[in-house]
């Protein structure tokens, strides 16, 4: 999943161009053009997408099926704000950071605020595999990093973990 492998799609009136592409630099580019894109079109460039990124069919967030999704600050706010009043608790999960790295970055803490400001109950971020902390946020709770609870690496900086009970 991390080696280039070609990917563009071209349809009437606009092109991606095949090149070599990681999945990240090529979901970019989908995630760009998607909203000027008919339905008709949207559908062939993703399945041109899932056609040479595989894993993609799993791991992204679209109608009708989970997974994860490109924070973008103004959907973001937009779709917590809904789903606030959906939800007795609102749980907003972030997949972000260096990994092993001890501090939590300055756009993971900002992104996290705005999650709250919008409506979320809780933020709980998760991926660098090490402790990075808890704040409270105008009396609401952002969980930075809780490290590895179960995992299998075997370096001690990874060793170090926790996990939070809300009530």
């Amino acid at each position: 999943m991390f080696e280039s492998r070609d990917w563009g799609v071209q349809s009437s009136g606009w092109e991606v161009e095949v090149a070599p592409r990681r999945i990240g630099e090529a979901w970019a580019r989908y995630k760009a053009i998607e909203s000027t894109l008919s339905r008709s079109d949207r559908a062939d460039a993703w399945s041109s997408m899932v056609e040479v990124y595989h894993e993609l069919q799993d791991w992204v967030a679209r109608r009708g099926h989970g997974g994860a999704s490109m924070w973008q600050k103004s959907r973001g706010e937009e779709q917590i704000a809904e789903l606030r009043n959906q939800a007795d608790l609102l749980v907003v999960q972030f997949h972000s950071g260096f990994q092993f790295q001890p501090e939590k970055s300055s756009s993971l803490r900002q992104a996290a605020r705005i999650a709250l400001d919008a409506g979320a109950d809780i933020v709980v971020a998760h991926h660098p595999h090490v402790l990075q902390g808890m704040e409270w946020y105008k009396g609401r709770l952002i969980v930075y990093r809780l490290g590895n609870f179960v995992f299998d690496q075997d370096f001690l900086s990874t060793f170090v973990t926790g996990f939070v009970r809300t009530i």
